[in-house]
């Protein structure tokens, strides 16, 4: 999987689990 792949999903976590996707939206 790619790194933007990895970005483009956790960014949609974010607002779901901030407190643990946190470091991803860094």
């Amino acid at each position: 999987i790619n790194e933007a792949d990895i970005m483009k999903e956790t960014k949609q976590f974010t607002y779901k689990d901030g407190s643990q996707f946190v470091f991803m939206d860094l």
